[in-house]
């Protein structure tokens, strides 16, 4: 009898190897993502161990001195809490942050396969489907292609939320504790993921509603616990007003231009990077931009909604719920349903990049594969069958394996070398580095603000989504750094 853990540790292994397998060759090197958005995760995480230390610049835990001198420049991203939470201990065995953040991503992907894997025991799955479902969220083509955007890892507070809900017979108070704080640490981490899955709850539960079979366990729901769905509710918007208020002192929301910008048309969920699809999706226009690609493989995504459909009693009400998201999120030509969502909704227009709610789907697209493979495992040995399900489980493998090479864009030798040869350069009364950055190169603003994080400094670039023009003063503090990408 082949043990519990043994495909834990099998898909836990595999989904390592297929996804640091660059890094590993370059004798550790390469970073994940690109020397932008990656970079910029990277500082802020370590801003949380150098704000631990009190060091001068950082010792405001939402004033990162870049974008000097503003203010409040936390606000300007993600807070990612629940990735400093995993950073910081990786630091103290790490003396080089880029080293740390290697070690970190690693340690992100193992803490949302073993929470998913948890999740899905605790639903009764056996082993073998667990792994399957955990490996699917931690590594899947969806996790790949997102490389860019790390704080997008940061899932598995949503993860730990479920597994509190699933302890609500044997301690209510608990349980809903779990959730609400659990949920609270996934808005603190990654604000849009934590709104967009209060939204697919949501839906999910008028969806409910609407079906006889479970409109009865709702009512039912809501008359027993709705003591504590009060006061944990309430305790959980009272932990979200400090970061709202925040994000609200930047006096700016998300154009709504901006947002349709990023919005697709609906082929967007079956879009993705797989060797195994890339024939049949060329009769799709050339992919635009990364967020264009929401899917986890054409046969996944059909395995998973036939997974989905086999859970008799909620399969039509989270299907019903997907679907109706997934054309809610979409765009057909100039328009979208998201705009009366943007309009409506308190905090919708925080969204830059609606399409992210993929990652909420990444959860039912799981499930459904794990129930699929389980479903059909435990049957009469029929040989058929079997042949049907390992070919079927190996198809679903290839399918997560990727044909991109623009996943691991920069390096730590990369980034230490400019770093120390700026650093070689600058004067002794700097209080202020400043690059001027004429070509718009992502790079230098976040290699300047590396440089000066390096050397105690405070930095007139910054990087962000929200746009903010860079504050130059011709005085002794500033001081005026260069960075030649031809060397």
């Amino acid at each position: 009898m082949i043990k519990k853990s043994f495909y834990f540790i099998l898909f836990l292994i595999l989904g390592l190897v297929i996804f640091f397998y660059h890094t590993a060759i370059t004798g550790f090197d390469l970073m994940p993502g690109d020397a932008g958005d990656a970079m910029l995760i990277n500082y802020i995480l370590e801003h949380f161990w150098l704000w631990l230390h009190q060091i001068p610049q950082h010792q405001s835990f939402w004033n990162m001195p870049f974008y000097y001198p503003r203010e409040n420049t936390l606000a300007y991203s993600d807070v990612m809490i629940g990735g400093g939470i995993l950073y910081i201990p990786v630091r103290i065995f790490c003396k080089s942050p880029f080293t740390a953040m290697q070690i970190w991503m690693t340690v992100i992907c193992f803490v949302n396969y073993t929470a998913f894997y948890f999740l899905m025991k605790r639903l009764k799955f056996n082993s073998f489907a667990s792994a399957i479902g955990a490996f699917f969220f931690a590594f899947g083509i969806m996790r790949y292609f997102k490389m860019n955007h790390l704080n997008y890892f940061i899932q598995y507070p949503t993860i730990l939320a479920l597994i509190c809900l699933y302890f609500k017979n044997k301690n209510k108070q608990l349980a809903y504790a779990g959730f609400f704080g659990f949920l609270s640490l996934q808005f603190w981490s990654v604000y849009a993921l934590g709104y967009l899955f209060c939204l697919f709850g949501a839906l999910g539960s008028i969806v409910a509603v609407c079906f006889k079979e479970t409109r009865k366990y709702v009512i039912n729901l809501i008359k027993n616990d709705y003591k504590e769905l009060i006061l944990y509710g309430i305790i959980f918007i009272d932990s979200l007003l400090p970061l709202a208020n925040h994000y609200l002192m930047l006096e700016q929301v998300r154009n709504y231009d901006e947002v349709l910008f990023f919005l697709t048309n609906p082929s967007i969920w079956i879009r993705n990077i797989s060797l195994l699809d890339s024939g049949i999706l060329n009769f799709l226009p050339k992919i635009q931009h990364p967020e264009n690609c929401a899917g986890i493989g054409i046969f996944a995504t059909i395995t998973a909604f036939y997974g989905i459909y086999l859970q008799k009693t909620y399969g039509k009400i989270l299907i019903t719920t997907t679907l109706c998201l997934m054309v809610i999120c979409s765009k057909f030509g100039d328009f979208s349903l998201w705009h009366y969502v943007y309009n409506i909704f308190p905090g919708a227009n925080g969204i830059r990049v609606v399409s992210r709610i993929c990652f909420v789907f990444l959860i039912l697209y799981c499930f459904g594969i794990a129930n699929y493979i389980q479903h059909f495992q435990f049957t009469p040995k029929n040989f058929r069958l079997k042949l049907v399900l390992t070919l079927t489980l190996i198809i679903l493998i290839i399918e997560q394996l990727p044909t991109t090479e623009h996943t691991y864009l920069w390096s730590k030798q990369f980034a230490e070398y400019y770093i120390n040869e700026v650093s070689k350069n600058i004067p002794k009364n700097c209080k202020v580095l400043y690059a001027e950055n004429k070509n718009q190169i992502g790079a230098v603003d976040l290699l300047t603000m590396w440089t000066a994080s390096v050397n105690n400094l405070y930095s007139a670039n910054g990087s962000t989504g929200i746009l903010q023009e860079k504050i130059y003063e011709n005085t002794p503090e500033y001081c005026v750094c260069e960075f030649d990408f031809e060397q």
